[in-house]
């Protein structure tokens, strides 16, 4: 078999599948990720008002209620 034969076989061959793990470190990075994005949402209120408090959505509904 000449080169150009050989290479016109290697290049029809089928990609072949193999099993192969998926690192944990990636796993325990994404969670936390999660984790200390969720801590920082919350240590800086996130979406909510401090001044705001149950069951008030928002400041201007809680003074269209104060006196």
């Amino acid at each position: 078999m000449d080169m150009q034969q050989k290479s016109n076989v290697l290049s029809d061959a089928e990609p072949t599948a193999t099993q192969a793990t998926v690192p944990t470190w990636i796993f325990v990075l994404t969670l936390l990720l999660l984790f200390l994005s969720a801590v920082y949402f919350d240590h800086h209120s996130g979406w909510f008002d401090a001044q705001v408090y149950q069951p008030y959505a928002s400041a201007e509904e809680l003074d269209a209620y104060q006196p």
